[in-house]
């Protein structure tokens, strides 16, 4: 039922996405070479494209959608016999938020979340979840790349918060971990090269983070791991947030 639940969903958002869109100002095809469609190119702005491909059997290949003529926003993928293998969206030309990948039969098998980074070729990964032929979590293979653990989650104003932060899997096993703290979720992805000041430096991959600078009511840190290889000029970021309550002391 779950099985058929996730392919009702699915082409029910595509039917919405593929209504929405063929409106378009101006449309352009392009055909293989045996005559059939290949590809349909719906201008809907001056700057938004959208690209429906398709393979030689006429099912749909791709949608995808182009801001600038860059891969922004709706991206979703099928295989050859009809079924859709992975959805998500993009930032730039590179994948960004929750994207699912599913079998040939429907079944999502693996969802992972990312995050866009302007100074890495790719994208960070926060987690990768992997799913049984029942649906359930397959806990063997399930990747954390980051660790966050806190002591308490509720403090008294005054008080230090203390989170401990553990990489469980750098890309730069022989390198090193450094630490930035931003302001919002938004700052993730202004990030660049040129930024990277107010390190905190770690020894090894784990770090035990004290923050006293915060508000009454709820908190929420976020914040971008940095793994350098040996020499330090190649990195991998990942990134955390972790969220806390501080209290007023009692009168």
């Amino acid at each position: 039922m779950r099985m058929k639940l996730i392919v009702y969903v699915t082409f029910f958002i595509l039917g919405l996405f593929l209504s929405c869109n063929k409106n378009s100002n101006t449309t352009e095809k392009t055909f293989y070479e045996n005559g059939k469609l290949s590809q349909e190119i719906f201008h809907t702005s001056d700057s938004t494209t959208i690209v429906y491909s398709y393979y030689e059997n006429g099912n749909i290949s791709s949608i995808t959608s182009y801001i600038n003529q860059i891969k922004n926003d709706f991206y979703m993928s099928f295989y050859e016999s009809g079924g859709v293998s992975e959805r998500g969206s993009f930032r730039n030309g590179k994948e960004d938020g929750t994207w699912y990948y599913y079998s040939e039969n429907g079944l999502l098998i693996e969802k992972a979340q990312l995050v866009a980074m302007p100074m890495d070729d790719g994208p960070i990964a926060k987690e990768m979840l992997y799913y049984t032929s029942e649906m359930n979590l397959d806990t063997t293979k399930q990747i954390r790349y980051v660790e966050t653990k806190s002591f308490i989650d509720t403090i008294y104003k005054g008080e230090l918060y203390s989170l401990k932060l553990k990489l469980h899997q750098p890309y730069f096993k022989n390198g090193s971990m450094d630490i930035m703290l931003v302001d919002d979720h938004s700052k993730y992805y202004e990030l660049s090269p040129e930024k990277l000041n107010n390190l905190i430096h770690c020894k090894g991959f784990n770090h035990l983070l004290q923050i006293k600078n915060y508000k009454i009511g709820h908190n929420e840190i976020y914040g971008v791991i940095i793994n350098y290889d040996e020499t330090g000029k190649l990195r991998m970021p990942y990134y955390f947030t972790q969220s806390f309550y501080v209290k007023e002391l009692p009168h």
